[in-house]
């Protein structure tokens, strides 16, 4: 079923129109957003669009397969896996933070946790100590429903802020 794609109204009669430059199936409540255009100029290109190759028109994308998202992230237990780690090696704050060229106030941020390294300084950690601070995190991608959400703002709440 076909819905407002500024406010997710499935409400009939749906209308095509022009939206900030954009081409949209929209409510007549949005349609009020922007200029209603005949069913001739729906695959017609646009000004703004005319050198775009996938203008769709009132076709609906088919949906994409979303897949598990992988990337490297800082342990939550960095702080006390990198003062254990250089107090093992008998080091004060002052001797890593030379060793690894950074400041010692950094060192003692990361060690009350107040502040996480960065990926590359936690390498460069993790290197020096001997340690794990960098693990691989495997996320699912958040598939959202058709159904309209009473939290957050649509297109719809966003253009109507402008039109007052």
């Amino acid at each position: 079923m076909t819905s407002c794609e500024l406010c997710g109204s499935i409400k009939p009669p749906l209308v095509f129109a022009e939206v900030e430059g954009s081409r949209l199936t929209v409510c007549r409540a949005c349609s009020a957003y922007g200029k209603v255009l005949p069913f001739q100029q729906r695959f017609q290109p646009n000004s703004k669009t005319s050198g775009s190759k996938n203008n769709l028109g009132n076709q609906q994308a088919l949906p994409l397969k979303k897949e598990p998202v992988t990337y490297e992230a800082v342990v939550q237990e960095y702080a006390q896996r990198i003062r254990e780690a250089r107090e093992k090696l008998k080091l004060t704050q002052q001797e890593f933070a030379k060793h690894i060229t950074e400041k010692e106030s950094m060192v003692s941020h990361w060690e009350s946790g107040s502040i996480e390294p960065s990926l590359d300084t936690a390498k460069k950690i993790q290197h020096t100590l001997h340690i794990q601070l960098v693990e691989m995190r495997t996320e699912e991608p958040v598939i959202r429903s058709q159904k309209k959400s009473s939290a957050g703002l649509t297109i719809g709440d966003i253009l109507a802020q402008k039109m007052k």
